[in-house]
């Protein structure tokens, strides 16, 4: 997953923008900036902070594409 692009996409759909997202999630707005500045990448507890303030669970940020078949 690009998690830039992803955090893009999930910010737009909901109008917010990194300093929003930063108070919804309870993370700085540095932390929030250096993910896009691809300066650091996001601990699991980060990511979940921001899932947590994007109304999402961490499935939701990292969907994965399913197929027709399924396994045994």
């Amino acid at each position: 997953v690009d998690v830039p692009a992803r955090l893009k996409q999930l910010m737009d759909e909901r109008g917010m923008n990194v300093y929003a997202l930063a108070r919804a999630s309870e993370v700085s707005w540095q932390t929030v900036k250096n993910i896009f500045t691809l300066t650091s990448n996001p601990s699991v507890g980060t990511l979940q902070k921001i899932c947590h303030g994007l109304g999402i669970t961490m499935a939701h940020f990292s969907p994965r594409k399913r197929t027709g078949t399924s396994s045994p």
